[in-house]
């Protein structure tokens, strides 16, 4: 019998079971990660002379809804040519000038120059010419036990001309390339349909929407691996050496089981290893001093604590502030978006001077990479939940082998005692 307005304590048991088990298989759907693709696969040559037409990335063969916004896009600024004498960037500049404004402060371009940049590379006649970067294994003692990066650099040149810059400050090295696709069709194809979580070298994940009414709320994607329109700048790296933080891993850091308890830090005491005596008066009857000697003795012990203090507060400032300064000096590249005619593009820009044979590399920001070592850290505590409900399932469920009894021990006889008698 049921009881009205109740439910039976085995199917609400059945159904929890369920909706906590959809939960985690949904939460294991987002971390899957696109294996990425080995060199044969690339489409161009890591070193040596490279000039390519028309480098900008490729649409998606396969999204005919790309194809006509894009298109759309450029009946709009031909019908703006034709009725007002101006192109997209004039009529930009001319409704909004402090996005222009905001735009050289950022980049260093304005619109009308980031419009020329794109409309020469769209030209057939525009070659660029990839022969001022190279790809090659990334020689670097930092790096993760057992593991190897490839990244892009600038070509070595002869020894006269060692110390002068491949790429000046604001130079661009060129467009990153590939095939725009729409996020959700990158996830269906490469992800399951899934919206994958974590970082993924392959992908470039535009910021800037395209200004086409059917894209305005679809996020774009670059391919970097795929099309003839893949480039060398695939392979950048970000100034960090481990990011990931792999090494925790390699070294088998999991987090621990659901029963285990964390130590917990008391830190140091005050008055040492040891509580203060409890005293009746303020000093010993032999010093007479009032606790002077007392008090000043424990001042003493607290300044020294204190400075210890100080002294290791100092020490991880000045270790942040090195980090700091070799992320800095080792990033030469940034990467900036920028909307021409209505549709996004990015380009490699140089930071600064970059000298022959040095790394090109990027700084994606502290922020961005604690992100993705805490969805690390979230599924390393997935894993391990799922090692202990196995094992646990395993030991209760173990088969009970009978053990053979252990032979009895066997004694040496002993004689008999003698009798004493009285």
């Amino acid at each position: 019998l049921e009881i009205e307005g109740t439910k039976p304590y085995w199917s609400f048991y059945a159904s929890s079971i369920q909706e906590l088990a959809a939960e985690a298989q949904n939460a294991m759907k987002l971390t899957s990660v696109r294996a990425t693709p080995g060199r044969s696969f690339d489409r161009f040559k890591w070193t040596g002379s490279l000039k390519v037409r028309k480098p900008l990335p490729v649409l998606d063969p396969d999204d005919q809804v790309l194809h006509d916004c894009f298109a759309n896009l450029d009946l709009l600024v031909e019908d703006l040519q034709s009725r007002f004498g101006r192109g997209y960037a004039a009529s930009e500049i001319n409704l909004h000038p402090e996005r222009d404004t905001r735009l050289k402060e950022e980049t260093g371009r304005g619109m009308q120059e980031w419009e020329d940049v794109v409309t020469s590379m769209r030209s057939e006649s525009t070659v660029w010419d990839w022969s001022k970067i190279e790809v090659k294994p990334l020689d670097r003692p930092d790096l993760p036990t057992g593991c190897s990066l490839i990244a892009s650099f600038a070509i070595t040149k002869s020894a006269k001309k060692a110390k002068e810059p491949i790429f000046k400050k604001g130079d661009i090295l060129g467009p990153l390339g590939g095939t725009v696709l729409r996020k959700q069709r990158y996830d269906e194809i490469h992800h399951g349909g899934a919206p994958g979580l974590l970082v993924d070298p392959c992908r470039f994940d535009f910021k800037l929407r395209a200004k086409a009414p059917e894209l305005m709320l679809e996020p774009l994607v670059l391919d970097m691996t795929t099309s003839s329109a893949s480039n060398r700048l695939r392979y950048l790296v970000d100034a960090r050496s481990d990011p990931l933080a792999l090494q925790n891993l390699i070294e088998g850091k999991l987090p621990e089981g659901v029963f285990s308890s964390a130590d917990v830090d008391l830190g140091q005491r005050p008055y040492g290893p040891q509580f203060p005596r409890v005293r009746s008066r303020p000093s010993s009857p032999t010093h007479g001093d009032g606790g002077a000697q007392a008090r000043a003795s424990v001042e003493a012990k607290l300044s020294s604590i204190a400075e210890e203090a100080a002294e290791v507060e100092r020490r991880a400032r000045q270790e942040e502030a090195e980090y700091r300064e070799f992320i800095d000096a080792t990033t030469n590249v940034r990467i900036i978006e920028v909307l021409v005619q209505g549709w996004p593009y990015a380009f490699a820009v140089a930071t600064r001077d970059i000298l022959p044979g040095e790394l090109l590399a990027i700084d994606r920001g502290e922020d961005f990479w604690a992100l993705e070592r805490a969805t690390i850290a979230r599924l390393n505590a997935m894993a391990r939940l799922g090692r202990d409900l196995v094992v646990g399932v395993d030991v209760l469920n173990r088969p009970k082998h009978e053990e053979p009894e252990p032979e009895a021990v066997q004694f040496r006889a002993r004689a008999p005692m003698r009798r004493i008698e009285r």
